[in-house]
């Protein structure tokens, strides 16, 4: 930090990106006293109130990475909106209205805990133009091969490599389903 400032007092260059171990609150204070926003931010670990003030403080506007365990049961934290990318390793804690409040534009979520009936009913709510107007891509995984009955139980197009669907405005989706995970990529 101290080498930041005199950097900083020299060239006044902003800090884009930032890779926290675990973000303390002081580190949090600290940063925002620099600058009230930053591009890409990712969180490897940490105590569920330290992330949740830093998430509240800082205004990420690209990239947001969370690879933190939620190690206590009924974790839960409240993704802000700004990114447009999010990517959290550990999802679990990601339930279906959650994730329906999501509003970045890529969206990948690992060891998600959402069953395919849920997938089902996101994919149907992007196709009824509810949710995610402005999704480019979206990643979660899945458990088997037998998930893509229930997750494409609804109006779709088999092409060579995956499922096409149809937003009721007209925009269209790729659905590509392999082993572990789902995808979709609008166009």
């Amino acid at each position: 930090m101290k080498w930041y400032e005199s950097i900083k007092g020299v060239l006044g260059c902003r800090i884009d990106k930032v890779c926290i171990l675990s973000p303390s609150i002081s580190f949090t204070d600290w940063l925002r006293s620099q600058q009230e926003s930053i591009e890409d931010v990712s969180i490897m670990e940490g105590h569920k109130k330290d992330v949740k003030y830093f998430l509240e403080t800082i205004k990420v506007f690209g990239e947001l990475e969370i690879k933190m365990n939620p190690y206590e049961s009924n974790f839960s934290l409240e993704i802000p909106e700004g990114p447009t990318h999010l990517h959290i390793h550990t999802s679990e804690f990601i339930n279906y209205d959650q994730l329906l409040r999501l509003k970045a534009q890529f969206i990948y979520l690992d060891e998600s805990f959402l069953t395919n009936q849920e997938i089902n009913r996101f994919l149907e709510s992007w196709m009824s133009c509810e949710s995610h107007l402005d999704l480019k891509f979206f990643k979660i995984n899945i458990y088997g091969m037998e998930a893509v009955n229930k997750i494409m139980n609804l109006p779709h197009e088999v092409i060579t490599d995956g499922y096409k669907i149809r937003r009721c405005d007209g925009k269209e989706a790729t659905v590509r389903i392999f082993w572990r995970s789902m995808r979709l990529l609008t166009h």
